[in-house]
C-alpha cells in the first residue's frame, strides 16, 4: 500500500518535496551540477506548469507533459543526465537522429520513438537547445524560444546584477562541493563551433545573449591560437576532472595556457569572474602539469586600473595572470 500511495504522489518542481530524489542528490552531489544544467534549460522553453520530480527510489526523476507523445523526463546518473523526449521520427530532423533517436517499448510490448540527450556540459547544453531551437521541432507545451525562468520579485534586484554570467557559472559559484577528484586532466585539441549570430533581445533571454557572444569569442579564440601554435596543440572545453570544463587550452612543450571567456559589462567584471575559476582550474589538483599563463578574454579594452591591478597581483603574488581583449563581430543588437 505504501509503495502505491507514492506512486500516485503528483510532481512538485521543488526538490525537498522529494525525499528521495534530494537524499540521492546529497550522497552523489556531482550529477546535481548537469541535472540542473538539463532541467533549467528545459524550463525555459516550457509553457505548461505540468512539470516536477517524482518520488522513486535510485536516482531521480523529472517529468514534463503527460504520458505519450510530447513526455519528457530527465533521468539523473553519476556520469550524465539523460533528456528524452517521446516524439515519433519522422518529426525529428536527419541530424538529431543519428546517436539520439531511437525505439523503445512500454510494458505493453509496444514500440515508440524517443529521442535522448545525454547532458554533461555545455557542449551537450548546446546541442539540446539547437534541438529545442529549430521550428521543425513541434514538441507539446515547448516553444522554439527560450524564455527566462521567472524569478521571485524579492531577489529580483539581485538577479539582475548577476545576469552577465550564465546558468553555469552561477552553479559554479554557488555549489562547490569538498570532494575528490574521479578523473585526470586530459588534454585533447580541438573544437566544435556553436551557434553565434544576432539576436532580438526582447525575445531572448539574457544568459542566451551572453551564451551567443560567449560561443563567437571562443570559435575566434580557437581560430587565431590555433595560428599561432598549431590546431594540435589548441582544444576547447577541456574537462578539469572537477566536472568543469577550461573554455580554451593551448598545449605548450612543457606546460599548458588556460583560457576563461568572459561576457560582462566591464573589464572589472570580467576579472572579478574569471579569477577564482582559473585559479580552481591550474592549481586545484594539477600537482602533475605545470599551467604557466592564466588568460582572460573579454569584450573589453583594458583599463589603465585593470592593467594596474594584474600587474600587482603579478609582482606581489607571483599569479601569471593576464587580460586579453577580443572585439564581438557578429553578436549586435538589431536596434543599434
Amino acid at each position: 500500500m505504501t509503495t502505491t500511495k507514492k506512486s500516485l504522489e503528483p510532481r512538485n518542481p521543488v526538490l525537498a518535496k522529494k525525499r528521495n530524489a534530494h537524499r540521492w542528490f546529497q550522497n552523489n552531489p556531482t550529477a546535481r551540477r548537469h541535472f540542473d544544467l538539463a532541467l533549467n534549460t528545459l524550463l525555459e522553453f516550457y509553457l505548461s506548469e505540468y512539470h516536477g520530480y517524482i518520488n522513486r527510489n535510485g536516482p531521480p526523476e523529472y517529468r514534463f507533459n503527460s504520458h505519450g507523445e510530447g513526455y519528457t523526463t530527465i533521468s539523473a546518473s553519476i556520469k550524465h543526465s539523460r533528456v528524452r523526449f517521446v516524439i515519433p521520427k519522422k518529426r525529428i530532423l536527419p541530424k538529431f537522429r543519428r546517436g539520439h533517436c531511437h525505439a523503445i517499448k512500454n510494458r505493453h510490448g509496444i514500440p515508440y520513438d524517443v529521442v535522448d540527450f545525454e547532458i554533461s556540459g555545455q557542449k551537450s547544453i548546446d546541442l539540446l537547445r539547437d534541438f529545442l531551437c529549430d521550428p521543425f521541432h513541434k514538441i507539446i507545451n515547448f516553444c522554439n524560444t527560450p524564455t527566462p525562468i521567472k524569478k521571485k520579485k524579492k531577489t529580483s534586484e539581485k538577479s539582475s546584477k548577476i545576469r552577465n554570467i550564465t546558468d553555469e557559472d552561477v552553479l559554479y559559484f554557488s555549489d562547490a562541493l569538498d570532494i575528490s577528484s574521479s578523473t585526470r586532466f586530459i588534454f585533447k585539441s580541438g573544437h566544435r563551433e556553436k551557434k553565434t549570430g544576432i539576436i532580438n533581445a526582447a525575445t531572448k533571454s539574457k544568459d542566451w545573449e551572453i551564451l551567443l557572444a560567449h560561443n563567437e569569442l571562443q570559435t575566434e579564440l580557437y581560430k587565431k591560437l590555433s595560428i599561432q601554435f598549431g590546431k594540435k596543440n589548441v582544444g576547447t572545453e577541456i574537462p578539469t576532472g572537477q566536472g568543469t570544463a577550461i573554455d580554451l587550452v593551448v598545449k605548450c612543450k612543457c606546460h599548458y595556457i588556460f583560457y576563461e571567456i568572459k561576457i560582462a559589462n566591464s573589464v572589472k567584471s570580467c576579472i572579478r569572474q574569471a579569477i577564482p575559476q582559473l585559479l580552481e582550474y591550474a592549481y586545484w589538483g594539477k600537482e602533475d602539469i605545470l599551467v604557466k599563463e592564466l588568460i582572460i578574454v573579454g569584450p573589453h579594452k583594458i583599463t589603465h586600473d585593470a592593467a594596474r591591478y594584474l600587474t600587482r597581483l603579478h609582482d606581489l603574488f607571483g599569479i601569471p595572470i593576464q587580460y586579453e581583449h577580443l572585439e564581438i563581430h557578429k553578436f549586435r543588437n538589431k536596434n543599434k
